[in-house]
């Protein structure tokens, strides 16, 4: 009687899944793409892929234009919570990924690095549940984004005030800091631009929407 009742919630729970991956939307990613020495990046290649919670999708690929701009659309499942890019030209390359917010993705202007150019980050983080309450000794994954792999930079745990501190080298070929946090039944998924040398997330976790 278990066994079934088990089997049945995991049919609905792919029937679910199902459905919110079969609904597709229309979406548009644009960008300007410049190389080291700060002039438009021509003909360079920008892959882009799609991310679930549970798979990565490739979408294509691009390449940018006379001015170093690139624009294209494409249907996405409303499964796909961010679009991850690579744009390289020759050996160099540079990483990340955009939240999807709006069925308009301005990746901004991206300058692809010298290859080797390593820079030191300093990552700080407070994690509460959804009571805002401080989650202590949640596991939190710091990861770069290499589409269409990743690459895990460390791992660390929070203290008692939710509190976490990491000391990361880290390519200047990565825009992206990704971070998977979790506990128990508890998640955050995200991802966080890197401008500076310093960085901090903080959010409140979710219970596994899978």
């Amino acid at each position: 009687m278990k066994n079934k009742i088990y089997k049945s919630i995991i049919l609905l729970l792919c029937a679910f899944y199902f459905v919110a991956m079969s609904q597709t939307h229309e979406i548009k990613v644009i960008g300007l793409v410049v190389g080291t020495n700060d002039y438009a990046a021509v003909g360079a290649t920008v892959e882009l892929y799609g991310r679930s919670y549970t798979s990565l999708t490739s979408l294509g690929s691009v390449t940018t234009d006379a001015g170093g701009e690139f624009s294209v659309n494409f249907r996405i499942s409303e499964g796909y919570y961010k679009i991850g890019y690579k744009i390289s030209q020759g050996d160099d390359f540079i990483s990340g990924a955009k939240t999807i917010s709006s069925g308009i993705i301005d990746i901004g202007i991206l300058q692809i690095p010298d290859a080797g150019e390593v820079q030191a980050l300093t990552v700080t983080g407070k994690i509460l549940d959804e009571y805002d309450d401080p989650v202590n000794n949640a596991q939190a994954l710091l990861f770069a984004d290499i589409y269409p792999t990743s690459k895990i930079l460390d791992t660390v745990f929070t203290d008692e005030s939710g509190e976490f501190l990491s000391q990361i080298d880290l390519s200047t070929q990565y825009a992206n800091l990704g971070y998977f946090v979790s506990k128990d039944t508890l998640i955050l998924l995200g991802t966080a631009q890197i401008e500076y040398d310093s960085l901090h997330i903080e959010g409140n976790m979710i219970k596994k929407p899978w």
